[in-house]
């Protein structure tokens, strides 16, 4: 195991990497979590974004598509809940580590002495 800060290596160049260290992404993962609507209503948005309410139609299979899709959601919310990870905790994770790679990203990139640019 190589020498270095504890963290989640985000990403390498050659012998160098980018690493999110564990109690930055704690911090942002929790305040970000304040922010999040419960868990019930994080999974009616979720179903609501992959499911929508009448975007199948009635189309030929339509409903029965939308269906099974809403079936595969709930197997995969069910499966993470017997896992006993928390819906709304690990979209807190997600947005943490994209906003602190971002801000690695921003800093490295300032050291280098160039400029980035969001396309």
């Amino acid at each position: 195991m190589a020498d270095g800060p504890v963290g989640y290596a985000i990403g390498e160049n050659g012998p160098y990497s980018v690493v999110i260290p564990v109690d930055k992404l704690e911090t942002a993962a929790n305040k970000i979590k304040k922010t999040h609507p419960t868990a019930e209503a994080m999974k009616g948005q979720l179903r609501s974004a992959i499911v929508p309410s009448g975007a199948f139609g009635d189309i030929p299979g339509g409903p029965e598509a939308a269906k099974r899709l809403a079936d595969s959601l709930d197997a995969h919310q069910r499966a993470m809940e017997q896992m006993g990870v928390s819906l709304v905790d690990f979209v807190a994770r997600l947005q943490a580590a994209a906003q602190q790679a971002h801000q690695a990203l921003q800093a490295t990139t300032d050291a280098a002495g160039g400029a980035h640019h969001d396309h």
